[in-house]
Order: structure tokens, then C-alpha cells, then sequence
């Protein structure tokens, strides 16, 4: 028996409109791209009516791309590499490793997505419309959104974004979409089932969020995200804490009972919890060698760094990569 469907189009990347663009046109398609701002691809699955899965595995060089966003989607967007910011219409939200982040629009959006420094970027977006997330989520005795998701499109606000921080399951899930282990023929329903498990665990992550903590005030909510922000963008080289608490505005004593109040865990424990998570994508998403990882994370001897992650992860990075690959 015959299992041959046609080869998924393989097209030239022009603009950061062209999955949307081309998503009318094809069922599924892979953007090549190789220009002075992009190398790599990203690729695009209807999966089915109303629902989209988009994968991009790109190096991005520093700069900015403005471009169109439909409204009345639900994106689920979880980074495993990079770090850079998209801008909402008035609304700026950071997007960096490590993180899933949910949002919802009303109305077409202009976005612009800008990217500090040259970096890879690896990450995963499930598009919905709200039909077609109720219609996924329930049987036919129920047409309601978990609430959180229904308060979204329900709110004065035109841009909803909430966010998430990302477990190791979730990792597991985008690592297979992103890198498949099945034939052509079972790709489509292979996706499909990656994707509905991606979503579970991805409302799972929303609806578990740690809520803004009591007591503590927006002021230094907002600080306290900033610095983790800044701390994911210097994890090869953390500041010091005198510099950390400069940059929140508050005294270091200040800063360490406020962190660890809001994320259960000293700054150093955060960093150390940053280098493995980063670690662990490099080792699976990258061919990147043991000792330019441990470079890349600012070990300057690599046994320094095998000794870390085998500490954190109970296993050596050449096993985990063997493991995950």
C-alpha cells in the first residue's frame, strides 16, 4: 500500500508576512530563508480549520521587522532560544527563552519584533481561532473556554497577554514538533496530537501562574521582571547583586527578600536555574560542541560546566543530548 502524499513546498522567505500570506494558498509549507537579516527556515501546518501550527529555527541578526498580526486569534508562543521583544500596538512584551506566553487581539495589529543582538531563535506557535480552541477543548455538551481564556476575549483591553514559565514536559513536546521523529505520510496527525498535547500543557502552565504575590507592590512587580529579563540576557555573565539592585532602584537587602518572595528561590539559585534550562536547549537543539556550550554559558574550564549540569541533571550533557535527540 502506498503512503505517498506530495511533497511539502518548499518556498524563499521574503517578509514577516509571509506565513500568513501563504497559509491561504497551502495546506503546509517550509520558508527558506537566507538573507542578511535571517538564515535557517520556519514552517507552517494547518492542522485543521481554524488552527495553525508555526515552527521557526532561525539566526536572526540585531535589528527590527514590522508586520501584520490578524486579530481574533489565540497565539501560544513558547521560545526555547533567543530573546527578543514584540511591540503590540502600545503594548511591549519581552519574549525570552524559556517562557510560554499566551495572547489575544481583537483587531489586526501592526507588530514589530525587534532583536538586541544576533542570536538563534527556536520556537513554537499554535494559532487558534476561538471556534476552534472550544471546539479542541470540548465534547458537545460544553462550548465554554477555561475562564481565564474566556476573560481574554472578554476584556476592555484590546491586547491580552499572559505568560508562563516553561517545564520540562512542555520542552519535550516543542523539542518533537520541532524536530519530528515520524515518516511523511504521518506527519500531519503526528502534529495534530503534539499539538493538542502542547496546548493542554500550555493552559495547565496559564492557569497555575504565579499571581501577582500579596503585599507586594506593581512597582516592584515590575522591577523584579525586569531583572529576570535582564539576568536571561546575561546568564553567560550575571551582574553582580550591587549592580542588580541599582537596577531595580532598591537596596540589595531589599532585592533578595523581595526575589526570593516572589519566585521562592535566591537570585543565585535563578541564574544556576537559567544556565540549566539554557544548557539543555543548546544540547538538543543545537550541534554546538560540550566545550563551546560551556563557553556560551560563561564556564571558562568545561569540566566546570559537566560537573554543573551533571549536578543539576543527574546525567553528563553527552547523555542528555543522546537521550533528547
Amino acid at each position: 500500500m502506498s503512503h505517498s502524499l506530495p511533497a511539502i513546498p518548499e518556498l524563499t522567505g521574503t517578509s514577516g508576512n509571509d506565513w500568513w500570506t501563504l497559509q491561504h494558498r497551502y495546506e503546509a509549507f517550509r520558508l527558506r530563508w537566507d538573507t542578511a537579516g535571517n538564515r535557517g527556515w520556519e514552517a507552517l501546518h494547518r492542522l485543521d480549520q481554524g488552527i495553525w501550527l508555526r515552527l521557526i529555527n532561525l539566526d536572526e541578526s540585531a535589528g527590527s521587522e514590522t508586520f501584520s498580526l490578524p486579530g481574533g486569534y489565540f497565539y501560544v508562543s513558547c521560545k526555547l532560544l533567543g530573546a527578543n521583544r514584540i511591540t503590540l500596538g502600545e503594548r511591549t512584551q519581552s519574549l525570552p527563552p524559556n517562557q510560554l506566553v499566551l495572547s489575544y487581539h481583537t483587531a489586526p495589529l501592526t507588530c514589530v519584533d525587534t532583536c538586541p543582538s544576533h542570536e538563534r531563535y527556536v520556537m513554537a506557535i499554535l494559532v487558534m481561532t476561538e471556534a476552534a480552541l472550544t471546539r479542541l477543548l470540548n465534547d458537545s455538551a460544553s462550548t465554554a473556554l477555561p475562564g481565564f481564556m474566556a476573560r481574554m476575549t472578554h476584556q476592555a483591553d484590546p491586547i491580552a497577554l499572559c505568560s508562563a514559565p516553561l517545564d520540562a514536559r512542555t520542552r519535550r513536546c516543542v523539542n518533537d514538533m520541532l524536530q519530528p521523529p515520524t515518516p511523511p505520510h504521518l506527519l500531519r496527525p503526528y502534529l495534530f496530537a503534539k499539538a493538542v498535547e502542547y496546548l493542554c500543557l500550555a493552559i495547565g502552565a496559564f492557569d497555575t501562574a504565579l499571581p501577582l504575590t500579596p503585599g507586594l507592590r506593581q512597582r516592584d512587580e515590575e522591577a523584579l521582571a525586569r531583572l529576570c529579563e535582564h539576568l536571561e540576557q546575561r546568564v553567560a555573565d550575571p551582574p553582580r547583586l550591587a549592580e542588580l539592585a541599582r537596577l531595580a532602584g532598591m537596596s540589595e537587602s531589599k532585592l533578595k527578600a523581595l526575589f526570593k518572595r516572589r519566585y521562592g528561590m535566591p537570585i543565585s539559585q535563578h541564574v544556576q536555574h537559567l544556565k540549566c534550562r539554557r544548557a539543555e536547549a543548546l544540547l538538543t537543539l543545537t550541534d554546538l560542541s560540550t566545550d563551546r556550550i560551556a563557553a556560551e554559558l560563561g564556564y571558562e574550564h568545561t569540566g566546570n560546566f559537566i560537573t554543573f549540569f551533571k549536578r543539576s541533571m543527574g546525567t553528563t550533557p553527552a547523555s542528555y543530548r543522546r537521550r533528547h535527540r
